[in-house]
């Protein structure tokens, strides 16, 4: 138990100075026991910590409460006829990778690791004990925050062997900002070399002007600004909060209502991700018929600049901000 708790602590310190996005997920399942087992089968409640150290991989730690399990040999009358069960757990989790995630809009993943289940009751052969424990899971976005998590997984005990099962729902809330990329530094001045004079023979003339050789100034090119950094640098005073502050990520040269859009594959990696677009039908300068992609609305324009970063790097690298 004190080195389940040991490793825990190292990985949840490492996961809080990464620069990362975390989930923590409340969840209610049922414990279906091995027939083997002393205990009945048993509801439980639980929570779990994420934090994602890439698109792909992530850590966990979590926490279980078994419910009044019920022993099958016991009768009320001893007082001994239930317990309560305490599980504790670490996880690595691996998500499915951006193919897969392209044509569903649901996010499916592997998890396994070690744990210990601590019995409040020790009666019959159930003892407190470690375990293994692997399973499956899948996240059903609602928004770019919230989702539904629905997970099954195998527990294996290492004392008495038994197997359990346990199926589990919850609601997942995603936080964390993605690191901006550092501003890139200003071009130095290029070197102006002088030009060699030349050589001419000394005459003098009056009543002229002496020659007047010109300056060659220096060109310094501006340097390159950071949308991810500019979003946290707007001031109250000039922020635009009036719910028409979009993110453009795709357009076409013709109208097509949402249903009938093409490009269902880049649609739903839109959806997979917990954003919510609309197709905008305009025109552009040159009085042609457009199709946008819109990501939003976000209320102020500071909303828009602060999500731009995430939707560039996952989404489409040449997004940007757009008003309606």
């Amino acid at each position: 138990m004190k080195k389940i708790i040991s490793i825990a602590s190292i990985i949840l310190a490492f996961s809080l100075s990464a620069e990362t996005k975390y989930q923590i997920t409340p969840y209610a399942g049922y414990n279906f026991t091995d027939s083997d087992a002393e205990l009945k089968d048993y509801p439980l409640v639980g929570v779990s910590f994420d934090t994602f150290l890439n698109e792909r991989y992530g850590l966990r730690l979590g926490f279980e409460n078994g419910l009044k399990a019920k022993y099958k040999g016991y009768p009320s009358s001893t007082g001994m006829e239930n317990t309560d069960i305490y599980r504790y757990y670490v996880n690595a989790i691996v998500n499915a990778n951006d193919t897969f995630q392209t044509y569903f809009a649901f996010d499916p993943y592997l998890f396994g690791g070690i744990g210990y289940e601590d019995v409040d009751k020790n009666c019959l052969g159930e003892k407190s004990q470690g375990f293994t424990n692997v399973g499956v899971g899948i996240r059903f976005p609602i928004n770019e925050e919230l989702s539904i998590v629905s997970e099954a997984k195998a527990i294996q005990k290492w004392k008495n062997k038994d197997v359990d099962v346990v199926g589990n729902i919850g609601v997942g809330y995603r936080f964390g900002e993605c690191a901006p990329t550092p501003a890139a530094a200003p071009l130095p001045p290029p070197k102006v070399e002088p030009k060699p004079e030349p050589k001419t023979e000394k005459i003098v003339i009056y009543n002229q002007f002496p020659a007047v050789t010109p300056v060659v100034q220096p060109t310094v090119k501006p340097a390159v600004t950071n949308e991810c950094v500019y979003a946290n640098t707007i001031p109250k005073s000039k922020d635009i909060c009036d719910n028409r502050n979009y993110i453009q990520v795709a357009a076409k040269l013709k109208c097509l209502p949402n249903e009938e859009y093409d490009n269902k594959k880049f649609l739903n990696k839109i959806k997979r991700y917990g954003y919510h677009y609309i197709i905008y039908n305009t025109t552009n300068r040159a009085g042609k018929k457009v199709s946008k992609v819109l990501i939003g609305p976000y209320r102020c324009l500071s909303d828009a600049k602060r999500h731009l970063c995430d939707i560039k790097r996952k989404i489409a690298k040449d997004a940007f901000v757009y008003r309606k």
